[in-house]
């Protein structure tokens, strides 16, 4: 058989340490300016008749917000955090303050229900401004006694101070339940990550399909927005700073941070979605991390991929002791910023190490086999269902790093030509991945 020209299974393993390593750097790098200031203001429809009195529409209850929370599916602009500015259509702010001060009988009194600067309100009244922050427009509504949804029709871009047009014409409210939507989650899980503290999605990958595939989705998840590209080698990033994007994607179900060092799962809405939002998770984990061999005959034998997870700080000295006197092999990645490379030690779990785990070190082999990643567990059982085929979910390796101490890969694996035929078929995969087809 001859296998693509992908990563080798070991190498993926590794690639989630090198991108949590290049994380560290990159972080460290300012967030450069995305779009230039927008190039003028839409003329925007009729609001007057919806500035009226319509008493229970109001959805600011905590229930109702609680329940949004919980089903993750869909984010508007009244979920994201108070200081992301709301740009309107011309006219339509002007138009709501207007009915504020009527309804107040004063500039005065409605500043003091909605906090607004009495500056702000004068630029507002004088068209001089078309943007308010999150916080006074949500005040502003519920003196109004305006539903927030109703709002949504005429938001024409959501950003910060500096750039209030970060995503142009927003698709409100964010819907995750499509098949773009599941393919963009699946896409963060997978060769992406979010950060809660730099409010920025990045996606890193070899294969410039995925990337224009992942730039795509977000274009139809939410907006028009352009990300900042690098490109280091064969590796292709692109990373959109934006609280927004973030912020709903962590809504939805995706972890902040280093993956390995927490449990997720598969977002409801994707597990109990259509076949359609199921695929499309599964096709972009695939994309992402999967691995399979081609005969010469063009036949699929076995379909795998594979997860890191810490167990270092569930660990009793008796365990460290354990695993310090294996045979672990060493090997270096190279790691940018770090002329040495980065050294790591690294063991297969075979049938020998097994057993000798359950004879000498059972709390050590308790660890390990209660590590399983519990989205991994979920797309396992999205596979069984989906195309009627045996999955197989075992621990393959156990590695040390210098910062991240011992981790514990998981491997998903699909056996078989017929089996893994139904599951090329079903999700439409290229025979080839990162490979110029002859």
């Amino acid at each position: 058989m001859g296998q693509y020209s992908h990563q080798s299974n070991e190498e993926r393993a590794y690639g989630r340490l090198r991108e949590e390593l290049s994380e560290k750097l990159i972080e460290r790098e300012e967030a450069e300016e995305l779009e230039k200031s927008c190039k003028g203001l839409e003329e925007g429809s009729e609001i007057s008749e919806v500035i009226k009195s319509r008493k229970g529409e109001v959805e600011t209850s905590g229930e109702e917000k609680s329940e949004m929370l919980k089903a993750k599916v869909c984010v508007d602009w009244y979920d994201l955090n108070y200081y992301e500015i709301i740009h309107l259509k011309h006219g339509v702010l002007q138009k709501l303050i207007e009915g504020g001060i009527e309804k107040a009988g004063t500039k005065t009194k409605l500043i003091h229900e909605t906090g607004l600067s009495q500056a702000n309100l004068h630029e507002i009244l004088n068209k001089e401004r078309e943007t308010i922050t999150v916080c006074h427009l949500k005040d502003l509504l519920d003196f109004l006694e305006i539903s927030y949804k109703d709002i949504d029709q005429y938001i024409i871009g959501i950003g910060s101070r500096s750039n209030p047009d970060s995503i142009k014409d927003p698709h409100l409210p964010f819907n995750f339940s499509t098949p773009q939507g599941a393919m963009l989650i699946a896409a963060a899980l997978k060769d992406g990550c979010i950060s809660k503290t730099s409010h920025y999605l990045r996606y890193a990958n070899k294969d410039k399909e995925n990337i224009e595939r992942v730039e795509e989705a977000i274009k139809k998840v939410f907006g028009h927005i352009e990300p900042y590209r690098t490109i280091e080698g064969s590796l292709i990033t692109i990373t959109y700073h934006s609280y927004v994007i973030e912020r709903a994607l962590e809504e939805a179900g995706v972890p902040s941070g280093r993956k390995t060092e927490q449990e997720y799962h598969v977002p409801q809405f994707i597990r109990e979605g259509d076949e359609e939002v199921q695929k499309a998770y599964l096709y972009q984990t695939l994309m992402d991390e999967g691995t399979w061999e081609t005969s010469k005959y063009d036949e699929v034998y076995d379909i795998k991929y594979n997860q890191a997870i810490s167990i270092d700080k569930k660990l009793a000295e008796d365990d460290r002791r354990f695993l310090e006197d294996l045979d672990m092999k060493e090997r270096v990645l190279p790691h940018r910023g770090k002329e040495e490379g980065y050294h790591i030690r690294y063991i297969y779990i075979d049938d020998e190490l097994e057993m000798e785990m359950r004879r000498e070190s059972h709390d050590l082999w308790r660890i390990i086999v209660e590590s399983k990643p519990p989205n991994m567990e979920e797309e396992k059982e999205m596979f069984e269902k989906l195309f009627e085929v045996d999955v197989e979910l075992e621990p393959s390796q156990i590695y040390y790093t210098e910062d991240g101490g011992y981790r514990v890969i998981w491997e998903l694996k699909i056996y078989g030509k017929d089996q893994c035929r139904r599951v090329m078929e079903g999700l439409d995969l290229p025979l080839h991945k990162h490979r110029d087809k002859k």
